[in-house]
């Protein structure tokens, strides 16, 4: 639970939150066993959950004008390079071996 957000003169932004006293700890325990601080382990791990999340991102609610742009650019798109299709077609699959 997000309490508070202040920006201190020397510092980042600071975020305050409640966690649970066990949270607390294993969050502890990871960041010793990366030799990193509680902070930075709790903002890579948030930083990655947060890209993790908008990139899985399934719809992209767009206005009328958006969508109309996004068609013109595929559209335009140039027809593909048949000579590069056919080499990645003709190379071996790495799974056959």
């Amino acid at each position: 639970m997000l309490v508070s957000m202040s920006q201190s003169q020397h510092t980042r932004p600071q975020m305050n939150l409640r966690i649970a006293e066990g949270d607390r700890e294993l969050f502890d325990l990871a960041a010793e066993a990366l030799g990193t601080s509680r902070s930075e382990f709790m903002l890579t791990a948030s930083r990655k959950m947060a890209e993790a999340t908008l990139m899985n991102r399934t719809l992209f609610p767009v206005d009328a004008e958006t969508w109309d742009a996004f068609i013109t650019e595929l559209d335009r798109a140039s027809p593909p390079d048949q000579a590069g299709l056919d080499k990645l077609k003709s190379a071996p699959l790495p799974w056959a071996n």
